[in-house]
């Protein structure tokens, strides 16, 4: 499997958002006034679970948030071998 983060230091996911965040259709309370956090992360789950992976969130308000997603690993590459990469934002 391959395994990959996005973090951010952002203001975080507050709980009630956290809950529904993947529902299709639902944009929650505290994102609706925030621009560009409607759509994504459901687009990112149908995208990840129609190549058979999983998406997780992992967050704390006022501090930054975390998503991961799973996707099977067809590469050459060893099984079980793992690359990390980190971006950072300018």
């Amino acid at each position: 499997m391959l395994v990959t983060s996005v973090a951010d230091q952002g203001p975080g996911i507050d709980s009630i958002d956290q809950n529904m965040i993947f529902d299709s259709f639902t944009a929650g309370a505290a994102s609706a006034s925030r621009a560009g956090h409607r759509h994504g992360p459901r687009i990112a789950k149908a995208i990840v679970e129609a190549h058979g992976g999983t998406i997780s969130l992992t967050t704390q308000p006022g501090r930054g948030s975390v998503f991961s997603f799973t996707l099977r690993w067809l590469g050459n590459g060893a099984p079980g071998r793992h690359a990390s990469v980190q971006y950072s934002r300018f």
